[in-house]
């Protein structure tokens, strides 16, 4: 938690750790009070622990709330989320519009729609299918973090092996555990049409 004034939650993508939003948090923290929370599946990794069997994205939104109420926050926040941060935003936001004031999505993960408004933009189902493998208590292999990173950026799984970041990739790779909630996860297209509050999103070109 740094910085006062009104709150703004800061949520990072499934394999980064908070320390990925120091400089933003930074940033915002001359005007805001800016609260990361850092992921279960990212906290177990890093602790050498397994998930539990029952881990779900719910677990990972209501932990926001737990947050919040652990903090004393009762004011709507701003809620920003990146990635499978976005998709935990999206499904905190949605069972509980009345704390969220804006909501801020940078490339949510959230295949349920595209599937419900028959879209299938390229390389989403080959990342559904590998994604349901990333169990809570799965084995991660090498070979499974190459072929999760050239979905994403259209590459040759050996030659992603030369990347720079590769080593510090296969360190981190048990954070991909708990991933199968992504593709795993749905809710309702009405839900979503409900939601009255400010929403940006931001998306790439050619990305899953």
């Amino acid at each position: 938690v740094e910085g006062k004034g009104s709150p703004v939650v800061l949520l990072a993508g499934g394999r980064w750790d908070m320390q990925s939003f120091t400089q933003p948090a930074q940033a915002l923290g001359s005007h805001h009070q800016v609260i990361r929370v850092e992921h279960f599946n990212v906290q177990y990794a890093n602790e050498g622990l397994t998930l539990p069997k029952d881990y779900s994205l719910k677990a990972e939104s209501e932990a926001i709330g737990r947050t919040l109420d652990s903090l004393g926050i009762k004011e709507p926040v701003v809620l920003i989320g990146w990635s499978f941060g976005a998709l935990m935003a999206m499904d905190f936001a949605l069972n509980n519009p009345a704390r969220v004031k804006q909501l801020v999505l940078y490339e949510p993960p959230a295949f349920w729609v595209a599937q419900a408004r028959g879209e299938s933009p390229a390389g989403m189902q080959q990342m559904i299918d590998l994604t349901k493998t990333f169990t809570p208590t799965a084995t991660i292999t090498e070979g499974q973090l190459a072929q999760f990173r050239c979905i994403l950026d259209s590459c040759d799984t050996e030659a992603i092996r030369n990347h720079p970041q590769w080593q510090v990739w296969v360190k981190n790779k048990n954070r991909l555990r708990g991933l199968s909630t992504v593709a795993n996860h749905t809710d309702s297209i009405y839900r979503l049409q409900a939601f009255k509050q400010p929403v940006l999103i931001l998306t790439g070109q050619g990305t899953v």
